[in-house]
């Protein structure tokens, strides 16, 4: 402890904690995962601990590492949504792009109700997800998710559910460029021609829409699909429409342009119980 009564830890004590917390680890399995997060939120309070870590326990840092990469893309949205401060930015963000490098792996969002976020990264040659959760407290912009989109290359799958995005999506998806997988829930008054554009997108592969008959505009969506075009030279575009679309008594004509491959309709069936 120095004069001003604060007190300094050198590598060596720092060592010690973090060897006691993955001691820990190795003697209660059953809090493995505990022990993990504990350990995972210590080494990511500083670069220099990050730096002990992967130097002196290189194999449970490897197998770790996934786990650091969600961590990161967690703290990383909610500095950006969320609006807090944190001087270990730079940091997560430059230790993010050293575990692309090394590790190949997709990253999935998840903007469900009540302003809960789900993250998950998935490593692809082992199928391996690391799934972390995080509450933020006011709607996205388009701003913060174009932020989102950029500082995270390899986002695959992008579900914005029940989630107000402040901003037009038409401007802001494009942003995600190696997007494979969009869903969203159409605003009161959305329309298809406003999301015509997204089906240009060269890495997209399925579209899925939800909340047309809540938005009030059924057989507008549907005309409107004319408007869509996938180029030739892209990979074929999945459209999948999960709602109510029509009534018993209303009869929709679907607009749809010479890029149509497939269309099908599966229907659901109610059984009453007597």
């Amino acid at each position: 402890m120095d004069e001003n009564g604060e007190f300094f830890l050198d590598h060596y004590s720092l060592l010690e904690i973090m060897k006691y917390v993955i001691s820990n680890r190795k003697l209660k399995e059953p809090r493995k995962e505990k022990i993990d997060d504990d350990l995972i939120s210590f080494v990511l309070a500083h670069e220099f601990f990050l730096q002990l870590f992967e130097s002196h326990h290189k194999l449970l840092y490897e197998d770790l590492q996934l786990d650091l990469a969600c961590r990161i893309t967690k703290l990383l949205i909610d500095l950006r949504v969320n609006g807090s401060s944190n001087e270990n930015e730079f940091f997560w963000r430059s230790h993010l792009q050293y575990i692309r490098e090394k590790r190949n792996f997709n990253v999935e969002l998840y903007f469900g109700h009540q302003k809960h976020v789900i993250i998950k990264t998935k490593e692809i040659s082992t199928d391996l997800t690391i799934t972390e959760d995080l509450m933020i407290s006011v709607n996205v912009t388009g701003k913060e998710l174009i932020d989102i989109c950029t500082s995270i290359p390899n986002l695959r799958m992008l579900h914005l559910d029940s989630s107000e995005i402040h901003g037009s999506l038409p401007h802001t998806i494009p942003h995600c460029e190696n997007l494979e997988e969009l869903r969203i829930t159409l605003s009161s008054g959305g329309c298809a021609a406003q999301f015509a554009s997204l089906a240009k997108l060269p890495n997209l592969k399925t579209f899925v829409i939800s909340g047309i008959q809540a938005s009030g505009s059924q057989v507008q969506f549907c005309n409107d699909l004319r408007k869509w075009h996938r180029p030739t030279n892209l990979q074929p575009l999945t459209l999948i429409i999960e709602d109510f679309i029509s009534g018993k008594s209303q009869s929709i004509t679907f607009g749809i342009s010479e890029s149509l491959r497939h269309f099908k309709i599966h229907q659901s069936y109610k059984f009453s119980q007597e």
